[in-house]
């Protein structure tokens, strides 16, 4: 059985690759989307524990995914996790307006990345752990 669902949403497909790659050899169930739009279908039809965003994507970024997520009953208790190569000062406190549980920058350290995951997975109400 596997730790937790984690979706994966980044427009860089080698991230994509390597994110996935990471989380199933810790016994993660992964599931991937390329754009924001998609991204919001997933969580619907999936429901995932947990959602790692990129914010920098081509059409709906991913500040408005994680919004969207946490506007809904039926999903906002799916934790988020932005993790972004955007280099601003202010991107801490953005991701943390829209109402993201962590944030990452790129590169990111994978033992680090593991362990945040497990510790918010673990606080989850209701969760399956």
């Amino acid at each position: 059985m596997a730790l937790g669902k984690i979706l994966i949403v980044d427009d860089d497909k080698d991230t994509v690759i390597m994110l996935r790659d990471l989380l199933e050899s810790e016994g993660y169930e992964v599931i991937t989307a390329y754009t924001g739009a998609r991204a919001l279908e997933r969580v619907r039809e999936e429901r995932p524990d947990l959602v790692l965003l990129d914010i920098m994507m081509p059409g709906l970024d991913g500040f408005s995914v994680c919004r969207e997520i946490k506007s809904r009953s039926a999903t906002r208790n799916v934790k988020v996790v932005v993790i972004t190569s955007r280099d601003s000062g202010n991107t801490l406190q953005e991701s943390l307006e829209h109402q993201a549980d962590s944030f990452v920058g790129k590169p990111y350290d994978g033992k680090a990345l593991v362990s945040r995951i497990a510790k918010l997975l673990k606080k989850q109400p209701g969760g399956r752990r």
